[in-house]
């Protein structure tokens, strides 16, 4: 074993050559396995150890290495992955010539270490071969991603999910609703087309130059929010552009909307978002900076922000989708910038692209998550389109846990057919009413639940009347949950549970915040709102227990005032927590 200490030599290789060394990873692996039983069972022989633990290193430099974009964050796992199996190689041999029975222990513990962390890497790499096409359909990519990645425990409204989101993703709890599930559509994207780690390490810093008031201020402006909706709505719609059909068009096609994408994100979305960022750290004025060149921006913020690594970015193609000077042959895509050809690899091309892209995402979640945690809301762009929506529906659904969710109409009748749990359809007409067109009147649901297919209802325009503006613990909150139970059925019958509707009963005659009176109207109210829906049974008796009380008290006190006997902490009747249940 000192020969194979003094034999062996740490070996590099380039990115270029690690497809073909995971081709002989499975041969290089057996030959180590086969090495070390040699060592094992007292052979001396150190060349086989030797050139074993020489492919292992060629495997790991080569994969360890940036690799073009997409496939950058998948190489490296891949290169992780092996260097924890040559890791806990290198351990056993030490295990195999420790001088006392503790030491091998203590070496064949650390690994076992090693062996396990490479597992972990092994399953990250099942997913990624899993998720590493689009599917030729943006919108089923971000599904499939979604449903493979969802929280344990199923949200049932868009609250609860947006709340499970915001904690996955390192936000406060006051951080504002919304900001979750933004954060986790540019997920998959991030994961399987960029570079992970630098967003990972940009975006923080991002987020802590713009986390001021200035960028308050900044967000109430006119001129910033419609500029934000205008290129948000922009960037949108050109990444399902791009990255839609892509199979149904040629080569030229596909490198002609990838210019485009780089040029539109130059001028558009990168643009206003470097402007915004300066503004706020107070190296310039956001309308002045709109109004001079891109090039110049882009000067300042590199001047600025060095981490953003704006010089590396391809100038080349930025000009060339300006232009138009582009072509693509078997030796790749040659672009023409001051009348000299260029040509670039499609690995190159691709990475060069998606390196415009990822500075785009890096800038926007930085974005996100300052404004998120500054309690900034941003509208919703004005200029929402109908694929933004399709995939927004998508995106929610598979957070649900559904999964082969397909859209096929948006109004009048909303309609979407999908596989999962119907238990959770309550709610969640009201969490897409203000997604969908405002003059989309009803949500229409073919769910197959197991062996069932179920046929869930929400009336939008019902649900657009009914917003829940109150405390859910109030007589007016109560009412407003159950006008929203209302407007849900599966099957013909309301979707929501009978304790449900005890829930809203208790809570109405509970609210200590009321009269009498106006606890008994708001009964009266949910009981005829109850019997409208078919609800009966559980809750009728619920409704006459509370009617009996009030007017007991009512006679016992001979006149109208707050009610202080029914208090809510002091309150055990199943079903009153149920604040969680609003959408």
């Amino acid at each position: 074993m000192k020969l194979f200490r003094e034999q062996r030599v740490p070996a590099t290789a380039s990115w270029g050559e690690a497809a073909g060394l995971r081709d002989q990873l499975d041969d290089t692996l057996d030959n180590l396995a086969s090495a070390l039983a040699g060592v094992a069972s007292g052979g001396n022989d150190p060349q086989p150890l030797v050139h074993a633990f020489y492919m292992l290193d060629l495997t790991v430099s080569a994969w360890t290495q940036p690799h073009p974009r997409p496939r950058r964050n998948w190489a490296r796992t891949v290169g992780l992955a092996v260097e924890s199996l040559r890791d806990a190689g290198d351990l056993f041999v030490e295990a195999l010539i420790a001088p006392t029975a503790l030491a091998a222990q203590a070496a064949a513990r650390l690994a076992q270490g090693a062996f396990d962390q490479a597992k972990e890497r092994l399953d990250d790499l099942a997913e990624y071969r899993k998720y590493a096409s689009f599917d030729d359909d943006v919108g089923v990519f971000i599904e499939q991603f979604m449903t493979s990645n969802r929280l344990e425990s199923s949200s049932s409204s868009l609250t609860e999910l947006d709340a499970a989101l915001r904690e996955r993703h390192g936000l406060s709890s006051g951080a504002t609703s919304g900001a979750g599930v933004e954060l986790d559509l540019y997920r998959p994207v991030v994961v399987l087309a960029l570079d992970e780690d630098r967003v990972a390490r940009i975006v923080p810093l991002i987020e802590r130059t713009i986390r001021s008031e200035r960028l308050r201020s900044l967000a109430l402006h006119d001129v910033w929010a419609e500029e934000h909706g205008r290129v948000v709505a922009l960037l949108s719609a050109m990444l399902v552009r791009t990255f839609t059909g892509i199979a149904d068009r040629s080569e030229l096609q596909t490198v002609s909307e990838l210019l485009d994408m780089v040029l539109k994100l130059k001028e558009g979305h990168v643009k206003h978002l470097l402007a915004t960022v300066l503004h706020v750290s107070d190296a310039g004025n956001y309308e002045a900076l709109l109004s001079v060149s891109t090039g110049t921006v882009f000067k300042s913020a590199e001047a600025q922000f060095p981490e953003l690594q704006l010089g590396t970015l391809n100038r080349t193609l930025r000009n060339a989708a300006g232009h138009s000077a582009f072509n693509v042959d078997e030796s790749g895509v040659t672009v023409r910038e001051n009348g000299t050809p260029r040509t670039f690899l499609v690995a190159d091309f691709l990475n060069d692209v998606l390196e415009y892209l990822e500075l785009s995402i890096i800038l926007q979640v930085g974005l996100v998550r300052a404004c998120a945690e500054l309690g900034i809301e941003i509208p919703a762009s004005r200029h929402l389109s109908n694929s933004d929506r399709r995939m927004a529906i998508r995106t929610f659904a598979a957070g649900i846990g559904w999964e082969n969710i397909a859209v096929t109409d948006l109004a009048p009748v909303t309609r979407i057919s999908a596989q999962g749990s119907s238990a959770v359809f309550a709610r969640v007409g009201s969490a897409l009413v203000n997604l969908l067109p405002q003059d989309a009147e009803m949500l229409h649901v073919e769910l197959t639940d197991g062996e069932r297919v179920r046929r869930c209802e929400a009336d939008l325009a019902r649900l657009r009347n009914s917003r829940l503006t109150e405390d859910v613990l109030t007589v007016p909150g109560a009412l407003q949950m159950a006008h929203i139970a209302a407007a849900h059925q599966v099957d013909g019958t309301t979707a929501s549970s009978p304790d449900e509707w005890s829930s809203f009963a208790h809570a109405i005659a509970l609210d200590e915040t009321a009269t009498e009176i106006q606890r008994l109207r708001g009964l009266r109210q949910l009981r005829a709102l109850a019997e409208e829906c078919g609800v009966g049974g559980l809750l009728l008796r619920v409704v006459e227990v509370h009617q009996a009380r009030l007017r007991k008290k009512l006679e016992h006190r001979g006149s109208e005032g707050p009610g202080n006997s029914f208090v809510r902490s002091e309150a055990k009747l199943p079903g009153t927590a149920f604040r969680s249940l609003h959408p």
